[in-house]
């Protein structure tokens, strides 16, 4: 093993180097901590990657069906002189196209529901919630603010019209 500072030969139970004084144990704990990468980072180093991956999937799909659009009108349509064939070819094509295309959005978009999904049931009013209220018997019945607001106005009303 060797020195990082200087290159001079070390054993593994140096704390220092001895040629340049450099503290062996920060290196070796700051090589420990960048090589054991939090799994939060690792998990966002993957998403990059797939997002990478699916966009380059995309644009070689999407490059592929502009090939084969432009064989179609080339090669059926204007060399073979089959308008009808090679219109039809590029509806089946496109509607091919369009339909794996929204496919592959729907299972993004569940795959996105499912992320968030247990955010969502960790909310008031689920199953687990009810076992932690209070018994009916010990809770006390709190009279609301509005409760008795007609029978006010009503009483209300009635002063004014002795007064006048």
């Amino acid at each position: 093993m060797h020195c990082p500072g200087c290159g001079s030969k070390i054993s593994g139970a140096q704390q220092f180097c001895r040629a340049c004084g450099l503290d062996l144990e920060q290196v070796s704990r700051f090589l420990a901590a960048q090589l054991l990468a939090s799994p939060r980072e690792l998990q966002g180093k993957g998403q990059m990657i797939e997002r990478w991956g699916s966009n380059l999937l995309r644009g070689s799909l999407g490059l592929l069906y502009v090939a084969l659009c432009w064989i179609i009108i080339d090669q059926v349509i204007i060399g073979g002189g089959q308008a009808l064939a090679g219109l039809a070819l590029l509806m089946i094509l496109t509607g091919i196209t369009l339909g794996s295309a929204l496919k592959g959005y729907a299972s993004s978009l569940r795959k996105s529901l499912n992320k968030h999904e247990p955010l969502r049931s960790t909310g008031i009013g689920s199953p687990e919630d009810e076992t932690k209220l209070l018994p009916k018997s010990q809770v006390a019945s709190v009279s609301s603010v509005t409760e008795h607001t007609t029978e006010l106005l009503m009483v209300e009303g009635k002063r004014r019209t002795k007064d006048a």
